[in-house]
């Protein structure tokens, strides 16, 4: 009987208790909505950290339906998982991500066919170790896609002002 293993009794736990130490995810976004309100934020384990919101809507003309996001999405061990470790970890590698989102920008120049989307980019020269990083946009509508460039060079040309006016996400906010 060779290279059978024992099970794990149920006491044995498989998983840590750090979570810092799974592989783990850390997502920055932009995301607008058919409202006109712009949401930046940064999640980490689908957990909200810290967000922003721009031209938000009054509840009575609210409309949480997007028209457009961008995600920056980070894959890896190690990744922060608190808010303030997020938001350092992202200005730290901002050059690479800032490059990134220019040549994804140049790349959409010309638009996308609405057949694409969700649009997948994956291009860095360079990446931090042990960390994959996937842009990914989409828009609601085709002529959207036309305007998607303009967010996506936004997005690079202001990525270090848009990390600072994040704030902390309550847990009662979820």
């Amino acid at each position: 009987m060779g290279g059978r293993s024992s099970k794990k009794s149920a006491s044995e736990s498989t998983t840590r208790s750090d979570r810092s130490e799974l592989f783990s995810n850390l997502v920055l976004y932009r995301q607008g909505r058919v409202d006109g309100a712009i949401h930046t934020g940064i999640d980490a384990f689908d957990t909200p950290l810290l967000q922003s919101v721009e031209n938000e809507a009054p509840n009575d003309e609210s409309d949480p339906v997007l028209s457009w996001y961008i995600d920056v999405r980070c894959r890896g061990r190690g990744l922060p998982t608190s808010a303030q470790e997020a938001r350092a970890w992202f200005q730290q590698h901002q050059d690479v991500l800032r490059s990134g989102l220019a040549a994804l920008g140049e790349e959409l120049r010309v638009g996308l066919d609405v057949e694409s989307y969700p649009y997948r980019w994956k291009k860095f020269p360079s990446q931090p170790k042990g960390v994959q990083i996937t842009l990914v946009c989409m828009v609601h509508r085709r002529m959207g896609g036309i305007n998607l460039v303009r967010h996506v060079q936004a997005f690079a040309d202001h990525f270090e002002e848009y990390l600072k006016r994040l704030s902390e996400v309550r847990p009662d906010k979820w």
